[in-house]
């Protein structure tokens, strides 16, 4: 019989290490037995092992796993058609059992039960600031060699002999503004640190705690405290106008519209109008009347389409045109109110006949004009509002005036005002009202209501 001992055999999904092999001289049976131990284990047939099938029935002379006392090993020699090579022969894997995976070991992983506050990592029992800490910079046990800062969780070289770490930062004490003198200490605003001391520069002033440019400043112009008005600028340490404006007492105002110093200092414009290209000028859709006034002969009456042209008492001033006015019709050469006029009742020509009266356009008899209408010459009338009957038969209101509760009121427009309520119509108890008659601008009346 052959000895051959193995290292390791593989055998029914068992590992079997540092065993001794005997194999039988006919090859049909294994013997294995533990080191330094005489006693053996039959491992049964090659066919035990995944041997081709027609090697024979395996052999039934001991039960597989029975120990064997061997007493003698035999003759090792070569016999027969057995190899002379007395090396050992490598009986290798058996080709029909599976691939068995090498186990990999994972460590469980270690909870070491400390909670750190937010912006910390625990390392080992105790929490570190990863960003900063030169023990664990970046990460747990990465420490930073010699005189390595850790900045950010990266190791940077250390500062130069005229540096001090100051958050982080190599900074240079004697001249860095957010930490003159020691770490943290910032200069003011407008401050340099010089020498390891906050201050001004020398053409700068100190005032309050910002350094200043008294040059050009206009907070502090030449001084602490003194301060341009609007319109100046802070020039060589003096307040001075702006391009295009001049000093006229203690403003700067543009002579060419201002309407208080129009061309010149102290040349007020006239009321209603304005200051353009340094003359005092009526606004835009007016003229100015003899009297100096700003007049629009759009509307105006009395000065309707040209200064000086007067509409009459029963017209009024539409588009520079002298029209009858609102609630008459015109009929020839007159304006009549076919409302009330017995010889033009309800039409031109329409004579009313005998004694009857025009009431609402219609002939009716006299005794039909009752209050608070009033017969005037069989013109039935409401005296309070006719303009042509004005609080008494015949009084006929002028085209300036409006006939309100019974008297003729003074209607103006206004040109100094596009909408109410209007200064200008203060005047005298004056009321600013609007109409169409007034073409855009405000109707001053002299009434404690408006037509």
């Amino acid at each position: 019989m052959m000895v051959r001992h193995v290292t390791l055999v593989l055998l029914s999904g068992v590992w079997i290490v540092g065993c001794g092999v005997l194999v039988s001289p006919d090859e049909t049976r294994l013997l294995v037995f533990p080191p330094r131990d005489a006693s053996a284990v039959d491992l049964g047939t090659a066919t035990d092992l995944g041997t081709s099938a027609d090697e024979g029935t395996p052999s039934t002379d001991a039960p597989p796993g029975d120990a064997v006392e061997v007493t003698d090993l035999g003759d090792d020699s070569p016999t027969g058609d057995a190899p002379t090579d007395d090396a050992p022969t490598d009986l290798g894997l058996p080709e029909d059992l599976p691939d068995v995976p090498t186990p990999i070991d994972v460590p469980a992983p270690v909870d070491t039960g400390v909670a750190c506050a937010p912006g910390l990592s625990a390392c080992g029992p105790a929490c570190f600031d990863l960003r900063s800490d030169l023990r664990h910079c970046g990460a747990c046990n990465t420490a930073c060699a010699g005189a390595m800062r850790c900045v950010d969780g990266v190791c940077e070289p250390p500062c130069t002999a005229l540096q001090t770490a100051c958050a982080g930062r190599c900074v240079d004490l004697r001249a860095d503004e957010s930490h003159c003198g020691a770490c943290g200490r910032a200069c003011a605003r407008g401050q340099v640190c010089a020498a390891g001391v906050c201050g001004c520069l020398a053409t700068q002033l100190l005032c309050g705690t910002a350094c200043i440019n008294p040059l050009s400043d206009r907070e502090h112009c030449g001084a602490c405290g003194r301060r341009c008005t609007t319109g100046e600028a802070c020039t060589a340490g003096s307040c001075q106008c702006t391009s295009g404006l001049t000093a006229c007492g203690e403003r700067c105002v543009n002579r060419q519209s201002d309407p208080t110093h129009c061309g010149t200092c102290g040349n007020v414009c006239a009321v209603g109008r304005v200051c353009s290209g340094g003359r005092c000028l009526c606004p835009n859709n007016t003229l100015p009347d003899g009297d100096g006034r700003c007049v629009a002969t759009q509307v105006d009456p009395e000065n309707c389409g040209r200064i000086g042209r007067a509409c009459a008492d029963v017209e009024a001033c539409q588009g520079g045109s002298c029209v009858c006015r609102p609630g008459l019709t015109r009929v020839g050469m007159e304006c009549v109110d076919l409302q009330s006029d017995h010889d033009h009742c309800g039409r031109a020509n329409n004579r009313c006949p005998g004694e009857q009266v025009c009431l609402a356009g219609r002939c009716v008899g006299a005794g039909d004009c009752r209050s608070p209408m009033t017969n005037c010459g069989r013109d039935c009338v409401d005296r309070a509002r006719s303009n042509l009957h004005c609080g008494d038969c015949g009084d006929v209101c002028s085209a300036a005036d409006t006939c309100i509760d019974g008297e003729c009121r003074s209607t103006r427009v206004e040109t100094t005002c596009m909408t109410c309520p209007c200064a200008a119509c203060t005047e005298d108890g004056q009321r600013c009202c609007t109409s169409p008659r007034a073409g855009g601008f405000a109707l001053c009346v002299d009434a404690s209501r408006c037509p």
